[in-house]
């Protein structure tokens, strides 16, 4: 009954999200940050290195205005990489909330997949700052009382609405009769 890649039988998929690319990966901004102020100081570091390879030509052999360009070469793209790793990262987080549970899934090489019944969940509870007030971004806690684990959906818009959806289905699997959910 149970498959990890498949939905359980009569499951429904009402809502699928992921996080916020910008408030989830802060990296980014400090790597584009870092990478504007290596193109802005490239060209400086540049001439200063060939300044002063001019004065040092009799004690160094060794042609320095080409290294330093390499250098500012590679930091760029390890940069650009490391952007790009974040962004495909961040696509592979997707957060799925379906009639029987929800489900979260993340990784790039190594997939893991995990859900949690809604009738193990003890408490739902919203996580926001001030910025995520302002902009309607937050976390989602979910509690579980079975087995004490817990489940977070990181910086997903529009958090009230995911709460306010689980505290209904949370109810109505609380006033239901056994068996007419499952």
């Amino acid at each position: 009954m149970f498959n990890r890649d498949k939905r359980w039988s009569g499951e429904e998929t009402l809502l699928v999200t992921r996080p916020n690319l910008f408030l989830s990966n802060k990296g980014i901004f400090l790597a584009l940050i870092l990478l504007g102020v290596i193109f802005y100081a490239y060209t400086a570091t540049i001439q200063f290195v060939a300044n002063l390879s001019v004065n040092t030509i009799n004690f160094v052999k060794w042609p320095i205005t080409e290294y330093t360009a390499i250098a500012f070469l590679v930091m760029g793209i390890f940069i650009i990489l490391y952007i790009i790793y974040k962004i495909i990262a961040w696509k592979s987080y997707k957060y799925t909330i379906t009639s029987t549970r929800i489900i979260t899934e993340s990784g790039i090489v190594w997939k893991k997949k995990s859900s949690m019944p809604y009738n193990t969940i003890q408490d739902v509870v919203i996580n926001q700052g001030i910025l995520g007030r302002i902009i309607g971004i937050g976390s989602v806690l979910l509690y579980s009382a079975y087995d004490g684990t817990d489940l977070e959906l990181k910086q997903i818009l529009v958090p009230h609405i995911v709460f306010v959806l689980l505290l209904y289905i949370l109810f109505l699997i609380s006033c239901a009769p056994a068996g007419i959910l499952n």
